[in-house]
């Protein structure tokens, strides 16, 4: 026997170079469950590492919905933006000559909503009336507010006046009495007042019906608490080109409303910070495109600003606080007043109830 035969013969017998034979069924069936279970693993690491790649590439960034943000005098609220602007021009329209006298089949019937704003303890109830005929008319018949005193049980007729606290005399922004062409709307005020005799003592009001030249119109028996006597205005039609356009038909009752929150006081030559808060009062968002200007005045001062529209949609329902600053002139003179507070379009219309005022003292 040769030296390479009897080396390769040394192989073939080590056990180190053995072929191994077939495992048994217990180690076959160990071997595939654990590449099985790998397998699984393998899968659901590459599905979750694939959601994690997916969700945000659907969903993209997040946002943050606006919100009012503020810091200062006023936390929480959108800050006072420094913008003074001038006063956008209105365009007036002149009063009409008289003409033939409204008659009841001439006018649809009244609508009523509480204005938003009060000042002095005065509450308004706005009433208003469509001409549907076919010709100009003129409302110059006084309304006639039908109702009781709830609390003496007295029955009780109001008839309209020349004048109300929201209804000066002399108003060069309002006709009176109206002539409306068809299609225009005059609104008459009913006027609450608790500010009398200290406020003691007020009786409850309810307003039943109203007439309209020779026809009675529900007001949905509205309540109303006064301690001065309930007065009812004049029919009146808004003077501005295009106010019955701006106000529709609840004029001045529109998607937002104003509420003014003011110090007790406010010194002469210092500043005023308050708060106005509009509300959303419809089932949609209001969206403030363009930004709106407001006009904010006390006595003779008075001042034009654009809003800060940051926020710049109020959703439905929903409200947005402003902070507010107005400086207040040195020869201002002194005492108790109202601060008026007014929001209004870039085109120079006003934008429906967001109309606020409050009580201050100037000291």
């Amino acid at each position: 026997m040769s030296d390479l035969e009897s080396r390769v013969r040394a192989v073939l017998h080590d056990e180190r170079y053995a072929v191994p034979g077939p495992p048994d069924p217990t180690t076959r069936v160990a071997a595939a469950i654990r590449r099985r279970q790998r397998n699984r693993m393998l899968v659901v690491g590459v599905a979750v590492l694939a959601v994690a790649v997916a969700v945000p590439l659907v969903l993209g960034p997040r946002r943050t919905p606006d919100r009012p943000t503020g810091t200062g005098s006023s936390p929480g609220a959108v800050p006072w933006l420094d913008a003074p602007t001038p006063l956008p021009s209105v365009a007036w329209s002149s009063p009409r000559s008289a003409t033939s006298p409204c008659v009841a089949v001439d006018l649809s019937p009244a609508t009523v909503q509480w204005a938003p704003g009060t000042a002095n303890g005065h509450r308004v109830l706005i009433v208003s009336v469509r001409n549907t005929g076919l010709l100009p008319c003129t409302l110059a018949d006084p309304a006639r507010v039908h109702g009781a005193d709830l609390t003496t049980g007295e029955p009780v007729t109001l008839v309209g006046q020349s004048t109300t606290y929201v209804d000066p005399p002399d108003d060069p922004t309002n006709e009176r009495p109206p002539t409306l062409l068809p299609g225009d709307r005059a609104f008459a005020n009913v006027v609450t007042d608790t500010g009398c005799d200290g406020g003691i003592n007020p009786h409850t009001y309810r307003l039943d019906d109203i007439t309209v030249v020779d026809r009675r119109d529900s007001l949905g028996a509205a309540t109303a608490a006064s301690v001065c006597p309930i007065v009812v205005g004049p029919w009146s039609r808004p003077l501005g080109a295009d106010a019955l356009a701006a106000r529709g038909d609840a004029w001045p009752i529109g998607p937002l409303s104003a509420v003014v929150t003011v110090p007790g006081t406010v010194a002469r030559g210092g500043e005023l910070v308050y708060r106005v808060t509009l509300r959303n009062r419809t089932g949609d968002a209001v969206d403030l495109t363009p930004c709106p200007h407001y006009t904010e005045r006390i006595t003779r001062a008075s001042a034009t600003y654009r809003l800060n529209c940051a926020v710049h949609v109020i959703p439905a329902g929903g409200s947005v606080t402003y902070e507010m600053r107005m400086r207040v002139p040195p020869d201002l003179p002194a005492g108790d007043c109202v601060l008026f507070w007014q929001l209004g379009w870039p085109n120079g219309t006003v934008v429906a109830g967001a109309t606020g005022n409050a009580p201050i003292t100037v000291t």
